[in-house]
Parts: structure tokens; sequence; C-alpha cells
């Protein structure tokens, strides 16, 4: 089995050029291997912007659509460019739900246990202590039904533990300091207007309801997008926006329930 991945076939996380002569590179035949392609699993790379980002998106789709001449083949993707294309060609699709809180909490308490284990055993006792202390389990357990994406559950625990907030009455303040990292350029105020315009914290909101909440501030809008504070909901149109996963802690839903 042959695992390809896009920096094992030249490229990069932020969409540079494939070349041309990857796919008749004998270490990557897709007519005699089987073939993996995992696009941005890890949902950190959400750039659509400009033409030269989405002639490199181009690029990597004519690769995808290279990759349905392997005798077995999967592709899994969290690009909307990716999925809004496929279907034209591959005829065995599945959706990948979102996570459940009990997955997600099952997620942390791996890398917990995967991380102690790299530790001196003193510290790995200490540390323990700190991260098995029902206060913060109870934390964790609370962002994790907050949220559908591993990701964002464990950035937000992450900022928490370093700014030493892990408390139930302190999840909404340190969230709220993540955001001046994560988009200091536009207030909180602003930010909250745009979260509230999704009728839920997984909906889209069209293009003209976003820039309302902005007060019709394009430069406003423009931010939003370049911080990925908004993603397009169809890459190649986008007339339709959701909120990033990692900042849905301003949706008035999510909110309520950090908040309760």
């Amino acid at each position: 089995m042959k695992f390809v991945s896009k920096d094992y076939l030249g490229l990069h996380n932020s969409g540079n050029i494939l070349q041309p002569a990857t796919l008749s590179n004998p270490q990557v035949n897709v007519l005699e291997k089987v073939v993996l392609f995992l696009d941005n699993v890890d949902e950190i790379d959400h750039d659509h912007r400009g033409d030269e980002a989405r002639q490199a998106r181009g690029r990597d789709l004519k690769l995808v659509l290279g990759l349905r001449r392997a005798p077995i083949g999967l592709v899994m993707s969290m690009n909307t460019f990716v999925a809004g294309i496929l279907p034209r060609e591959i005829v065995s699709r599945r959706v990948l739900q979102r996570l459940p809180a009990e997955l997600l909490f099952a997620i942390w308490e791996r890398r917990v246990v995967r991380m102690l284990t790299t530790l001196p055993e003193a510290e790995r006792e200490r540390v323990g202590r700190q991260l098995w202390a029902p206060e913060t389990v109870a934390v964790v357990r609370k962002l994790a039904a907050a949220t559908d994406t591993p990701l964002a559950l464990l950035i937000w625990f992450r900022y928490l533990a370093e700014e030493d907030l892990l408390s139930l009455s302190r999840i909404s303040e340190g969230l709220e300091r993540l955001m001046e990292i994560y988009c200091p350029t536009v207030s909180l105020l602003t930010l909250r207007q745009v979260a509230a315009v999704f009728d839920t914290p997984q909906s889209t909101a069209p293009r003209d309801r976003v820039l309302a909440a902005c007060d019709y501030d394009e430069s406003t809008l423009v931010q939003l997008q370049e911080r990925q504070v908004i993603l397009p909901r169809d890459f190649w149109h986008s007339a339709e926006f959701v909120l990033n996963p990692e900042i849905r802690f301003l949706h008035p839903q999510v909110a309520a329930l950090l908040d309760g």
C-alpha cells in the first residue's frame, strides 16, 4: 500500500505548484499502487483567496482526479474544493459525521496519556495530578460538548492550560483572550455580531448578512476571511460562509453552554 500526502507529492500545505512529472514518478505509479490521498485533515490550511490560491487548488484537484486510475483509492478531504468536484468522478462517497463529545474527550485522554509517557517520572506524577484533577476534567468535558472537531478542542484546552485558566468559571474569559491573538484587528463586539448571524454554530450564512454584521465595512469582511474566522461553504463560489470551528465559542448557543 502506498501512502500519498501532499508533501510526499511535492505539494506544500499552502498549495504550491505540483510538478507535472510527479504522477509519472515510479514511486507513485497510480496504476500499480493502492493510493491514499489525505488532504488538510488537520484543518490547518483554509486558504482560498486570490487567483494564485485558486490556481494552486486547481492543480491539486487534477492530481486527486488522476488518482482514480489506481486499483483501489481513498481520498479524504476537509476542503470543499475537493468535495465539490469529486462526485463527478468518484461514485462511492461517504461523509464523515461530526464527532460526539464523548469521542472528543477520549481523543483528549489519549493525547494526555501519550504526553505523560514522555515526561520524567517525578514530573509525570505532578503534571498528571493537574491534568486528571476533577476541575480540569470538567472543563475538558464542557469544551468537548461545545465543539465537534478535535483541533478546536485541543487548541482551546492548550490555551487555557498555558494561561492557567482551567476553571469552569473562567472558560469564556480565556477564550475571549484567545481571540486577541487569533484576530487582533477586529473588535470582540464585531466578532460576536458576526457569530450571531449564523442560525446554529454549524449553519451557513449568506455574504450580505455577514457584511451587515460588519456594519457594511468591506475591509472588515476581508479581514475575517484572511484570518479565517469565516470560511466559504463552497470554495468556488464564496456566496455563503460558515464559522471556523475554532471560534464557534462566540456563537450565542455555544457561549450559553460554556457559561451554564
